[in-house]
């Protein structure tokens, strides 16, 4: 679909890094809120 506004390269590479953030901070928030269960946090 040639009409699309945003097309190839940066939207494909958009999705991706904000697909790979996502998940860097779930894991990340999943790890910490984890690791600090114990401390009354």
């Amino acid at each position: 679909m040639p009409a699309l506004p945003f097309g190839g390269w940066p939207t494909g590479a958009g999705l991706i890094l904000s697909g790979v953030v996502l998940v860097a901070l779930l894991v990340y928030s999943y790890r910490t809120t984890r690791a600090g269960a114990g401390d009354g946090t």
